[in-house]
């Protein structure tokens, strides 16, 4: 998965670790015993990823993250993420941003739309 955590999905631990104003990548779920992270949900954020994870607190137990250099490298990753483990909260392919010719890495969904 090469994320950092797990963490436990709460302001005090977003605030604590997730630095502000950086694009990223994130995954929420829950932890088990011997180091396994169940994921339900991928996402990304192009712009502030503290924020973005700080909107879905409550909405599951532990988050892991990789902030990212560009937001095009988010969406690329969360792609890949969303191809690797086809989390039960994601019903749709990560969409890109508007106005960018972006394609998934995997599945080329995006090619020429």
């Amino acid at each position: 998965m090469n994320l950092d955590g797990p963490y436990r999905l709460t302001f005090d631990a977003v605030s604590a670790v997730v630095r502000s104003q950086v694009s990223g990548v994130f995954a929420l779920g829950y932890g088990a015993a011997g180091d396994v992270f169940y994921v339900n949900y991928i996402g990304r954020s192009d712009a502030d990823l503290r924020a973005r994870l700080l909107e879905f607190i409550g909405s599951d137990v532990a988050f892991k993250f990789r902030p990212t250099l560009t937001p095009k490298e988010a969406f690329l990753r969360e792609c890949e993420l969303f191809h690797a483990f086809r989390p039960p909260g994601n019903r749709v392919h990560p969409s890109r941003p508007s106005l960018s010719d972006w394609q998934c890495p995997r599945c080329r969904l995006l090619e020429g739309h």
